[in-house]
């Protein structure tokens, strides 16, 4: 592909390299996208101090990459606890924000920042790489944050957690409002966010852009095994919710049915709160399972649901089921960002009525040509709409 001669200074407050969370998963999709048309020097943070590396054929396309270590040292168990207690109260940051600070990050990013067209700060906290007040920024916002930390805050029951969720709520919305006056364009990953944004802050520059991976080569088929998937790890809170759904509403409806639930990701955090989980007779909880094994399991999937009800943006697993062709079962609040879907209703489920979602379930696994029809129709859909992305990158940053 031909690249515009533009340069690109891309923010990234992660190392996306092995794709562990959805995240993740959308970072090194911007980065492939970006790189194939810009000239793009990538700055990113290496957070959770993993040995992790850029893929040579990722930075052969990159103009520059460099890497920087987390600031304080990532400490586990009763020692960590009291980490994060002491980051909570030092600084008037949000976690996800404080942890990535770094002095010589800022540094070096800022006497980088007038050499470049355009800065891109994919994420919330990839703005706690950058000091600079006065830049042309591009927020690339994957969800309103403030607005999912509120939705955590709300949800909880113990009073203590009410109160630490309610402060980083706080903290978080006034970061994020400071982000956007900072910005010269927003890009939202759902349309959903983008009308809340406009409609809150009428004078900001939004562009949204429907996200798309790239299809996969290999093509799912419809088989005779019975087996559903869900894919996301319990530390991130619409996952928790979700998760918690399947196991108390879903799990019990289907355990006499011969259908298999696997649920794909790090869930220790809620199974630690609710160890009965585990014992479910048609429930598998696979932990995390690594890139070069992750395909595989979901091609064996008959199904794959996503009952997730909280935040506004797009929802990376789904992407990832529809890059393989698997046929897919949703909330509505999981296609926000899919609007090249909105026309397919029957993908949707109320999670307020179980037993209809049941029903929904028992009725596509008993059919598996409509099964094949609806793989064969959401990768159409797909391919369509990687290129579509591509373009609008081009369009708006070019």
């Amino acid at each position: 592909m031909r690249k515009i001669k533009k340069r690109i200074l891309y923010l990234c407050p992660e190392v996306p390299y092995p794709q562990e969370t959805g995240g993740q998963v959308a970072f090194s999709n911007h980065i492939r996208v970006l790189s194939e048309t810009f000239d793009v020097d990538a700055v990113m943070l290496n957070v959770d101090q993993k040995p992790r590396m850029v893929p040579v054929e990722i930075a052969e396309n990159l103009s520059s990459v460099k890497v920087f270590p987390r600031k304080y040292r990532h400490v586990k168990g009763l020692k960590g606890f009291f980490s994060a207690i002491f980051l909570f109260f030092r600084f008037k940051y949000p976690r996800a924000f404080s942890v990535r600070i770094n002095s010589e990050a800022q540094t070096y990013i800022e006497s980088l920042s007038n050499n470049y067209d355009c800065l891109i700060c994919d994420h919330f906290s990839s703005f706690a790489l950058f000091k600079k007040k006065k830049a042309q920024i591009v927020y690339v916002a994957h969800n309103v944050e403030a607005n999912v930390l509120f939705d955590q805050f709300r949800s909880e029951k113990n009073l203590i957690k009410r109160f630490f969720f309610y402060l980083e709520y706080l903290k978080t919305k006034r970061v994020e409002e400071e982000i956007f006056k900072r910005s010269n364009k927003i890009i939202t990953l759902s349309l959903q966010d983008k009308l809340f944004l406009q409609n809150r802050y009428p004078t900001l520059v939004i562009d949204n852009i429907s996200e798309s991976l790239p299809v996969d080569p290999r093509l799912w088929e419809a088989n005779s095994q019975k087996i559903i998937t869900f894919m996301g790890g319990s530390n991130y809170f619409p996952n928790y919710d979700a998760i918690q759904w399947i196991v108390e509403e879903l799990q019990p409806r289907l355990v006499n049915s011969n259908i298999i639930i696997n649920i794909i990701g790090n869930c220790s955090s809620i199974l630690r709160n609710n160890p009965d989980y585990i014992n479910k007779s048609n429930l598998n909880f696979l932990g995390f399972v690594p890139d070069n094994k992750l395909d595989d399991i979901l091609l064996k999937s008959s199904l794959f649901i996503s009952p997730i009800i909280y935040g506004s943006g797009i929802k990376i697993k789904v992407l990832k089921a529809l890059s393989l062709g698997i046929p897919i079962l949703c909330t509505s609040e999981s296609l926000f960002g899919l609007e090249y879907l909105s026309d397919l209703a029957y993908l949707i489920f109320n999670r307020k009525n179980p037993d209809k979602v049941k029903d929904q379930i028992l009725e596509l696994l008993d059919d598996n040509i409509s099964l094949q029809n609806l793989s064969d129709i959401l990768r159409t859909r797909t391919i369509q709409q990687a290129r579509e992305m591509e373009l609008m990158w081009e369009k708006i940053i070019a």
